[in-house]
């Protein structure tokens, strides 16, 4: 409900709106998208959009034509039954990210619990468990896939960034003190990391936000981390290099990247771009300020922007 106080010390309850939010399948302004936001969203090479919806157990998919689909999972059903799509069960999507194949790891998180579980769907829409995933607390979580098929995965209040080979066990690649050595002592009374994004370029680079100190890491395949964008403690939308351009206070936003290798992040209304020096700038986009909840990048769709903003997907071009 929404309340009103008069200056009289009146109380009325004024009469409800309409919502434009649910769990609806259809094309365009038909379909329906649930609770404003999605726990992650990704984009494939044909340009469908993939939305972790952790509220009702599902992921849906958006085509390029704008219908809007459950791609894997029963709505309201939770639970951990592999299978093949219609009859497995997710638990709640939180983070996902593609490998070379096509194929799409999840990770789902039971009951908001700490004990996560990486999962697959495979391009025949059959979901496989593969591993436990290391104990990870908060809210935010982050996947990312290399061109080796090597999974990461953030351990956002820990220790560091783990890796998993083709195959292999999850491991610690890169403790989050070897990333604050790399801040040259720029780290005020701030004296932990707090990532909860990934993204990895066309060369195995791997790159991480940190909110704490509003600052983009660069993390080498040999494990070497560097300071890449953004200045420590600063946070804002100043545009430029390293040390100069400031990054927003937000962790609402994931990391994304470009055909050309350049990051985007959001915040403050705005999506920002670095490009592959660390630069910082603004772009200006054709959907003018549009309030977003988080967005996407499309793969093989190239300079293609998906917004979610609290009832609509939307895209644009990239200038």
């Amino acid at each position: 409900m929404l309340r009103r106080l008069d200056q009289d010390g009146i109380l009325s309850t004024l009469p409800a709106l309409s919502g434009q939010i649910g769990l609806v399948d259809g094309v365009g302004a038909a379909a329906r998208l649930t609770l404003g936001y999605a726990r992650a969203v990704v984009a494939d090479v044909a340009g469908n959009v993939y939305l972790a919806d952790d509220v009702n157990k599902v992921i849906r998919r958006v085509a390029p034509d704008g219908a809007v689909s459950i791609f894997a999972g029963i709505a309201g059903q939770d639970g951990s039954v592999n299978g093949a799509r219609g009859t497995a069960t997710l638990e709640g999507p939180v983070a996902m990210a593609f490998d070379t194949k096509g194929d799409l790891y999840f990770a789902d998180q039971y009951h908001g619990q700490p004990w996560l579980t990486l999962r697959k769907i495979n391009k025949q829409g059959e979901v496989s468990s593969i591993v436990a995933l290391p104990t990870s607390h908060g809210t935010r979580f982050a996947l990312a896939v290399d061109q080796k098929d090597n999974i990461y995965w953030v351990h956002n209040v820990g220790n560091g960034i783990y890796r998993r080979p083709p195959g292999g066990e999850f491991s610690l690649f890169m403790p989050y003190d070897n990333a604050l050595k790399a801040l040259n002592g720029k780290i005020g009374t701030r004296d932990y990391i707090s990532a909860a994004t990934l993204a990895v370029d066309s060369q195995g680079g791997l790159y991480f936000e940190d909110v704490q100190h509003h600052v983009i890491f660069k993390l080498a395949q040999n494990g070497d981390v560097s300071h890449f964008a953004g200045t420590a403690l600063q946070s804002g939308g100043k545009d430029g290099p390293p040390g100069i351009g400031h990054l927003p206070s937000s962790d609402y936003f994931p990391l994304m990247i470009d055909a050309n290798d350049n990051l985007y992040t959001g915040g403050q209304d705005a999506i920002r771009r670095i490009d592959t020096t660390g630069v910082i700038s603004t772009p200006q986009l054709g959907w003018g300020t549009p309030v977003l909840s988080t967005f996407a990048i499309g793969r093989g769709v190239l300079g293609v922007l998906y917004g979610f903003t609290a009832q609509a997907v939307i895209q644009t071009p990239l200038p």
